[in-house]
């Protein structure tokens, strides 16, 4: 699974899956990650073609 991590901007992640969506034809989930208290591991908003476990947004669907 692809996954493209946006960081906390929710407008940049819809954006960045609605663009995804128009240049594949496929459903494209914007799904938060909650991170650790590790630096390593932040909070934000990640988009890919696939659902994760806690999907925040549902952007289209499959290209008929």
């Amino acid at each position: 699974m692809e996954k493209f991590f946006l960081g906390e901007d929710l407008d940049r992640a819809e954006r960045a899956a609605r663009l995804l969506h128009r240049l594949t034809g496929k459903t494209v989930y914007i799904n938060e990650d909650f991170g650790s208290d590790s630096e390593d591991d932040p909070w934000g908003f990640f988009v890919s073609t696939c659902p994760g476990k806690d999907v925040y947004r549902e952007i289209g669907g499959e290209a008929k």
